[in-house]
């Protein structure tokens, strides 16, 4: 049995037609893995500041800074309200 292509050829997509689909297809995915990619690298340099932070605020000058940092607090608040325990800026 024959077919004749010129009639069938309307429910036969054309390749043309499958490869441009196929073409959309690529750029969506390939632009969701962009932006998938952008939002992971986000989340690891958060990660690794998060990272960075702790090991400062562990550091032994930090603790020691922090200390001192208390220590003025403490007496800048023990002081009498005429004395702040600051000299005034001279001109």
């Amino acid at each position: 049995m024959l077919v004749n292509v010129k009639t069938c050829s309307s429910h036969v997509p054309e390749p043309v037609t499958i490869v441009s689909a196929m073409v959309d297809k690529v750029a969506e995915r390939e632009k969701s893995l962009r932006a998938r990619v952008a939002q992971l690298e986000i989340m690891i340099d958060k990660s690794k500041l998060d990272t960075q932070v702790q090991e400062i605020v562990d550091s032994d000058f930090f603790q020691d800074l922090k200390n001192k940092v208390n220590d003025m607090r403490s007496r800048f608040k023990e002081e009498p309200s005429g004395k702040k325990g600051v000299s005034p800026k001279k001109k």
